[in-house]
């Protein structure tokens, strides 16, 4: 059976595969809703922010996501 973390996921990534920024926004926040530790989600909602033009806003959320993740290749890329 599918989760629902793995519901929210699948709907934020496909959101945002058809430039749907803030649907997949919701999507990826409500991963992290049901699982705080997920990778894919902080990556994803940082993605979308950045791609909404938030920058200060996916400043901060990619500031958050390194704290957990400080090794990780994606969130470094997007903090970049």
């Amino acid at each position: 059976a599918v989760t629902d973390e793995e519901r929210c996921l699948r709907e934020g990534m496909e959101a945002m595969m058809r430039g749907e920024f803030e649907p997949g926004l919701r999507g990826y926040s409500r991963t992290l809703e049901f699982n705080p530790a997920s990778r894919a989600g902080w990556a994803g909602q940082v993605r979308c922010l950045v791609e909404l033009g938030r920058l200060s806003d996916a400043g901060q959320w990619g500031d958050l996501a390194l704290e957990r993740f400080p090794e990780d290749r994606e969130l470094l890329s997007l903090k970049a």
